[in-house]
């Protein structure tokens, strides 16, 4: 079985765009479709105003989340120091 895991992701996080949730924000700050913090959306490249919000724009948001997961794949797919005393485990897709 292949699992979509930006499709995953999105149900999920907004119910594929359905959530009451989708326009509120987080006590983190997460927002939009895949539920990205500030700093994470600016990253990615996204514009994080208030006369802009790119995290609730869909094509958007799905760019920069699709990015955001393949980073952490990278990061989670081998033995990684995350800090001092954390490692991280390998973990398959």
């Amino acid at each position: 079985m292949t699992v979509n895991t930006l499709g995953a992701v999105y149900g999920q996080e907004s119910s594929f765009g359905l959530s009451s949730k989708l326009g509120k924000r987080g006590s983190s700050g997460a927002a939009g479709h895949f539920r990205l913090e500030k700093v994470t959306a600016e990253r990615y490249g996204l514009i994080v105003s208030r006369q802009n919000d790119q995290r609730f724009d869909i094509d958007y948001a799905s760019s920069a989340a699709a990015r955001y997961l393949k980073d952490i794949n990278g990061i989670f797919a081998k033995r990684t120091i995350l800090s001092k005393d954390t490692r991280s485990i390998t973990v398959k897709i």
